[in-house]
C-alpha cells in the first residue's frame, strides 16, 4: 500500500467511525448552523446523542492510538508542499477555503476536531457542546470528498490531534500572552495572576477598552462589538453568567496563542506550512513572528486578503481536475513572481501588492491569449467551404486522363484535411486554455 492509499484508508476509517454517531442524523441539504439548532431543540435526541459521546470521546483515543502512527508516516513521506490549518476547529468557510488554497498547496493539514471536541466538554454546557459538534462534524461531512484525491494527493487530510505540550512550550505560551497584554495596557505586569485579576474586574467591553493603550493590538475594526462577542461566546460554557468580560478577553487569547503554538509545533513535525482562517489569528501571528518565509505570506495572503475573495468563485470539480504538477507549478511562480524571502522580514503590505499585480499580469496575459486564439478561430470558420469544394470540384473535371488533375485533386484534399486539422488544434487549444488553473481563475473574476 503507497502513501495515498495509507491516507485515504485512515480517512475512511475515521468516516465510519463519525458514522456510528452522526450519519442518521447528517442531512446534506440542511445548513449546518441551522441543523445544529435544530439538534439542540429536539431535547430527546440530543440526550442521546450527549450520552453517547462519553463512549465516542474514548473511541477517538482508541483510533488514534491504532492509526496516529500510519498516517504521520505517510503524509511525511509523501514529500508533497503542505500546509497546517489554524483557526476554528474545523475551517467553517468550508469550500472557499479549501479552493483558495488548493490554488498553491498540494493538501491542508487539519487536527481532528473530534479530539478538540471530546476534550473540551466538560468546560462547555450541554447545550453549547451539541451545538458546536453538530456544526463542526456535519462541515467534515461536508467537505468528505476533498479527502480522498482519486490516485493523487488528497486536498484534506485529517491528522492526529497533539494531546500533550511540554513544558518549555507552556512556559513560552505565558510569556507571549504577558507580552501582549504589557504591549496592549503598556504595563509590566510579570505574573498571570496578577494580569488575571486585572482583567477580573473589567465587567464589559468598555471597562476593558479604557485600560487600552495601544488599540493597533486589539486585531478588529469594531473593538468594542468584537469584546461583547467574546464575552458573549461564553454563555456556551458552564462559567456563563460568572465570567466577567474582562476574564473572557483573557481566556480567548491564551486560547488563540494556545492554538497558534500547537499548529507550529505540529507544522514542524510534518514539515509542513502554516495557514489561518481568518484576519485575527493572521494578525495576531505576525504580531509575535517575523515572517521570513515567503510560502507563509503568500499561502495566508491568498487566504486573508479581501482583494482575493472572488477566488472563491472558482468552480472546485473543474479546479481538481485541472490540478496536476505542471499547473500548480505554473500558478506557483505567477504568485511568487519578483518575490523573494527575506531575513530580516517580509513586508507583508508590500507582498500581498505584489501578489495581486502578479495575478492581474497573469490573468490580463491570457485574456490576449484566448482573444487572439477567438480571432484566429473566426478567420478560420469564415473562409468559404464552397469555395474549398468547388476547388476540389474543378479538380475532378480535369481527371480524365491527366496526372496532373490527379496530383491537383491530392493537393487540394490534403489541403483541405490540414485546415480541418489546424482548425480542430485551435479549438482543442482554446478549450485547454479555459480549463486551466488560470483560465479557470479568469472565469471566476468575470
Amino acid at each position: 500500500m503507497n502513501s495515498i492509499q495509507s491516507i485515504e484508508n485512515v480517512s475512511t476509517n475515521y468516516f465510519n467511525l463519525l458514522d456510528e454517531y452522526f450519519s442518521g442524523i447528517y442531512n446534506p441539504q440542511i445548513d449546518k448552523s441551522n441543523h445544529a439548532d435544530l439538534i439542540v431543540a429536539l431535547k430527546r435526541a440530543a440526550k442521546l446523542l450527549y450520552l453517547s459521546l462519553e463512549e465516542l470521546a474514548q473511541n477517538i483515543v482508541d483510533f488514534w492510538h491504532v492509526h496516529g502512527p500510519i498516517l504521520s508516516s505517510a503524509v511525511k513521506e509523501l514529500n508533497t508542499f503542505n500546509a497546517n490549518y489554524s483557526g476554528n476547529i474545523t475551517p467553517l468557510e468550508g469550500i472557499n477555503f479549501i479552493k483558495r488554497g488548493a490554488l498553491y498547496l498540494d493538501s491542508v493539514l487539519v487536527e481532528d476536531p473530534l479530539f478538540i471536541l471530546t476534550n473540551t466538554r466538560d468546560f462547555v454546557n450541554e447545550e453549547g457542546f451539541l451545538h458546536r459538534i453538530v456544526k463542526h462534524v456535519f462541515n467534515i461531512y461536508d467537505l468528505r470528498s476533498l479527502f480522498y484525491g482519486d490516485g493523487l494527493v488528497p486536498l484534506l487530510i485529517i491528522v492526529p490531534p497533539l494531546s500533550e505540550f511540554g513544558e518549555d512550550i507552556k512556559v513560552e505560551i505565558n510569556k507571549i500572552g504577558l507580552k501582549y497584554f504589557n504591549q496592549l495596557f503598556n504595563k509590566d505586569i510579570k505574573d498571570l495572576d496578577y494580569l488575571y485579576n486585572y482583567l477580573k474586574n473589567c465587567n464589559s467591553p468598555e471597562s476593558v477598552i479604557e485600560k487600552v493603550e495601544d488599540r493597533s493590538l486589539i486585531f478588529n475594526s469594531s473593538p468594542l462589538t468584537y469584546l461583547n462577542e467574546i464575552h458573549t461566546s461564553f454563555q456556551e460554557t458552564r462559567l456563563k453568567d460568572k465570567i466577567s468580560c474582562g476574564e473572557a478577553f483573557y481566556y480567548k487569547i491564551f486560547g488563540q496563542i494556545t492554538n497558534i503554538s500547537k499548529d507550529l509545533f505540529q507544522a514542524t513535525q510534518f514539515r509542513s506550512q502554516i495557514v489561518f482562517d481568518s484576519k485575527e489569528y493572521w494578525e495576531l501571528y505576525n504580531w509575535n513572528n517575523k515572517i521570513t518565509n515567503l510560502d507563509t505570506a503568500i499561502i495566508n495572503t491568498i487566504q486573508i486578503n479581501d482583494e482575493l475573495k472572488w477566488l472563491g468563485n472558482i468552480d472546485l470539480d473543474k479546479l481538481k481536475t485541472a490540478r496536476n504538477e505542471r499547473e500548480i507549478n505554473d500558478i506557483r511562480n505567477i504568485f511568487r513572481q519578483s518575490l523573494f524571502q527575506n531575513v530580516s522580514g517580509l513586508d507583508l503590505s508590500e507582498v500581498s501588492k505584489k501578489i495581486i499585480n502578479n495575478i492581474e499580469d497573469a490573468l490580463a496575459i491570457h485574456e490576449s491569449k484566448i482573444n487572439d486564439m477567438d480571432k484566429k478561430l473566426k478567420q478560420k470558420y469564415s473562409i468559404d467551404y464552397i469555395s474549398i469544394l468547388t476547388g476540389l470540384g474543378i479538380t475532378l473535371t480535369t481527371l480524365t486522363g491527366n496526372a496532373t488533375g490527379i496530383l491537383g485533386l491530392a493537393s487540394a484534399a490534403y489541403g483541405f484535411y490540414d485546415y480541418i486539422k489546424g482548425t480542430n488544434e485551435l479549438a482543442k487549444d482554446r478549450k485547454l486554455a479555459d480549463s486551466s488553473i488560470i483560465g479557470l481563475m479568469f472565469e471566476s473574476k468575470k
